[in-house]
Order: structure tokens, then C-alpha cells, then sequence
């Protein structure tokens, strides 16, 4: 890819099409963000009453934090003390979501959680899969093929009539939404230098997707209504078509709702906060290099998951210092996840890109697999458990990046080095690593 970089220079490292690519493709991220973060508020208890089998009177179980009131003489009680499913559960009309959908209450609790953490499983399977095609058939004809299923597939969500077959929707779309997020990410840095790819890299709509998301979430307050919004909203994007050429998160953003005060407001923060550490990021990560940057936000994030642990375990009524930590947390996440992603696109040959960048975001999948369930444990025993699981995983993965070699200023390479420890100037009997081992990029 060295012929080619050598040409973006001189036609301009960042130009008027590079510009409009990534403007384009970055705009996808905003209405992928709604499809893959809408569980936040699908899975919201609301409030909910049960007559008491005994006397008669209502019981009532406060676990959604908001303005909603009711009558203070109600007498509260949450389930059975066998923990089964209260029998004729009655939920209020203010707000409707999977749980009252499906009374997922007592002890079908777990259910929601479970529904997010099949979703992260079908995340994981887009994106090996695509990692591996994109590479094979290009990159923008299985963009807008997986985008345009991604939103058929959400809007079909809207219309499951049980909670098992919602599973399976949301299933394909994390697929879907994996599917997109590979490629998406890839395709703007292969059209740009590496000065620029920090920008591109970090700087897109993901942050707007989810702030604009706690707006939908306030104002349409029915889940189904709620995913065909969203869903049909996502459609304009489907014109850009004829102007692209081709070529700790998550565990987070699903715990915001735990968090005390406001669940919209806190989840507008969050996507709020996004955005200084993504400029942190593009500001710093030429100079500093990948491995400073991502070892500073890592580091910064594990030890906001920590104090938040020890502030709770002191004081848990501490709630707004316990919230301000925990946003820097997510501030300081973010931008490592974005900086962690430019460094992994410039550590893979371009032959091998897309599978490389696939393969990692399996990895990361995983994590958001388990990320729900940690949440859903923490409820009830140890509330402090996602900030202690989160705070330890962040440390570790920031010391980690140590392990990994600079790539800063580097040009992408298009050629996979074979002998450990070589780098593209080393020759072998005589001719480059690059001359030796021939690899051409598959028209995109």
C-alpha cells in the first residue's frame, strides 16, 4: 500500500473525497448505535403492582427510576418470598417494555439480561464472518447489504409477540450490527495517511447515536413504537449509496441504568462524554503514539471503576460523586476503545485487514457477552460487582498494549511478514520481505 499512500500525498492527504467517504460512512454508526444500545431501555422495569393473595391489597415494586408516582399507603413488596412470578402482575401504563410485555419479573428476572447477552453472541458471529467476506467481496456492496438487513431485521423486532422470538431478532441484529461496525470502521482509513487515520479512526456518530437515543427513549415511551422508530429513521442512510466508494464498553452503557437519578439524562451523558475523549485522542495520538494514549485512557478508566467501587463500599449515598466517576469512566473507555481500534487496523497487512479487524471485534464480543450477566448478578448481592469486574479488565488491557509494537506515522502495509522479528527493511537473499512474499489487495 505503499504506492498508494505515496499518491494520497500528493493529492492531498484529507481531501474533498476523503472527506465526503468518511462523513458518509461515519453516519452509519448513528442509527447502528440506536439498533445495538436500545436494550437500555426495552429492558426497563417499570413500575408494577400485584394483588397480595392474602389480603387483597396492592403490592408495589419500585425499580424504575423516574418521575412516575404513585399512592404512598400502597403497601410495597417485590415478590413472593419463594421468588416466583406474582400471579395477574399488573404494570403501569406510563412506560411499556419487554419486561411488562412479558411480566419478566421475579423469577423470570434473568430473562431480559439473558436477551442482551444473545444479542452480544450474534455480535461476535457478524463480525467474524463479515471480517472474513469484506475481504473476499468487498467492502461497500456488503455494507449496504448488511445495513439493509439490519433494519429490516429491527423493524421486524418491533412485532414479536413473545419474548423468545424477540431473542431471535435481537440475535441477527447484533449479527447485523457487528457485521457493519467491521467494515464501517476499516473503510474510511484506507483512504487516508497515517496522520489522518487517528481522526477517522475515532472521530465519528457513535456518540450522537447514543445521546439522540436517550431523546427517543424520552419521548416514546412504548418499546415497540420505539424500535420502528428508530428503525425506519435508519433508512436515509441507504442514499448514500451512489457516494461511498467501495473499499469495559458495553458493559457500561448497559449498567447506566443502574445508576442513580434520571435514566435519560444519564444516558445522554454518557454519549455526551464520549466526545471530549475522542478529541483527546485525535489531538494526542500522533504525538504521544498509539501505545501512551491507549495506556492513559485504560488506566484512567480501571482506576474510575475502582473508585466508584470504594466510594460505594463507604458511602453509597454518595450517588452524584458516584456518577461523575463513573462518566469519566466511560469517557476515558471510550476514547481507548476508539484508540485501541486505530492501532489494531494499522497492526493487520490490507490483504488481511477486514479478517484481522473481525477477529478482534470476536474478541471484544465476548466481553459483551458477559457484560449483561455481570450486571444482572450484581442485582441484589454485590452491587459493586460490574465496577470491580470493569475497573480490573480495564488496568489489565492497558498493560497489556505495552506487549504490542508502535505504529505510529507507519504507513499500512500490504504484505504479511513471515519471519518473526523482521521488520519491511529486512531483505532476504537479497530482495524485501515486501518482493519476497508478494500479497495483492482483492478489488474492493
Amino acid at each position: 500500500m505503499l504506492e498508494f499512500e505515496n499518491v494520497l500525498r500528493q493529492l492531498g492527504s484529507f481531501g474533498p473525497y476523503q472527506r465526503r467517504v468518511f462523513v458518509l460512512v461515519s453516519m452509519f454508526e448513528t442509527p447502528v448505535a440506536w439498533a445495538m444500545l436500545l436494550p437500555i431501555f426495552l429492558n426497563v422495569v417499570p413500575e408494577w403492582k400485584c394483588p397480595d393473595s392474602s389480603n387483597a391489597s396492592l403490592t408495589y415494586n419500585s425499580s424504575f427510576t423516574s418521575n412516575i408516582s404513585f399512592p404512598l399507603s400502597i403497601n410495597v413488596k417485590k415478590c413472593s418470598e419463594s421468588g416466583l412470578l406474582c400471579p395477574e402482575a399488573s404494570f403501569t401504563k406510563e412506560i411499556q417494555t419487554i419486561v411488562s410485555e412479558w411480566s419478566l419479573v421475579c423469577d423470570r428476572k434473568w430473562i431480559p439480561g439473558t436477551i442482551t447477552t444473545i444479542q452480544m453472541c450474534g455480535l461476535l458471529v457478524g463480525a467474524l464472518v463479515m471480517g472474513q467476506l469484506a475481504d473476499i467481496f468487498g467492502r461497500r456492496r456488503l455494507l449496504y447489504l448488511a445495513y439493509s438487513l439490519l433494519l429490516a431485521v429491527s423493524l421486524g423486532s418491533a412485532f414479536a409477540n413473545s419474548w423468545q422470538l424477540f431473542a431471535v431478532f435481537r440475535f441477527f441484529i447484533g449479527a447485523l450490527v457487528g457485521s457493519v461496525m467491521v467494515v464501517n470502521f476499516v473503510l474510511p482509513l484506507e483512504f487516508v495517511t497515517p496522520s489522518w487515520r487517528t481522526f477517522c479512526g475515532c472521530v465519528g456518530f457513535w456518540a450522537v447515536g447514543l445521546m439522540t437515543l436517550a431523546v427517543w427513549g424520552y419521548f416514546i415511551t412504548n418499546w415497540r413504537y420505539l424500535v420502528i422508530g428508530t428503525s425506519v429513521s435508519g433508512v436515509f442512510m441507504l442514499f448514500s449509496w451512489w457516494f461511498v466508494s467501495s473499499s469495559v464498553y458495553y458493559g457500561l452503557n448497559f449498567n447506566t441504568r443502574n445508576l442513580a437519578g434520571n435514566l435519560h439524562l444519564n444516558v445522554f451523558i454518557s454519549g455526551l462524554v464520549e466526545i471530549p475523549a475522542l478529541v483527546y485522542v485525535v489531538a494526542l495520538n500522533n504525538i504521544f503514539g498509539r501505545r501512551k494514549i491507549t495506556l492513559s485512557l485504560m488506566l484512567l478508566a480501571g482506576i474510575s471503576c475502582l473508585a466508584v467501587l470504594v466510594i460505594n463500599l463507604i458511602d453509597e449515598s454518595q450517588t452524584t460523586l458516584i456518577i461523575v466517576i463513573a462518566m469519566i469512566g466511560k469517557s476515558a473507555i471510550s476514547g481507548g476503545w476508539a484508540a485501541t481500534q486505530v492501532f489494531s487496523a494499522e497492526t493487520f497487512p490490507t490483504v488481511v485487514r477486514n479478517i484481522g479487524i473481525g477477529a478482534c471485534a470476536m474478541s471484544a464480543r465476548i466481553g459483551g457477552i458477559i457484560a449483561p450477566q455481570i450486571v444482572l448478578l450484581s442485582k441484589g448481592s454485590i452491587d459493586e460487582l460490574p465496577f470491580a469486574v470493569f475497573g480490573g479488565l480495564a488496568l489489565l488491557c492497558g498493560f497489556l498494549m505495552l506487549c504490542l509494537p508502535e505504529t505510529n506515522n507507519k504507513p499500512l502495509t500490504d504484505h504479511i511478514i513471515t519471519i518473526p522479528g523482521l521488520d519491511d527493511e529486512v531483505k532476504v537473499n537479497g530482495r524485501s520481505l515486501e518482493e519476497e512474499i508478494p500479497l495483492h489487495h482483492p478489488e474492493s
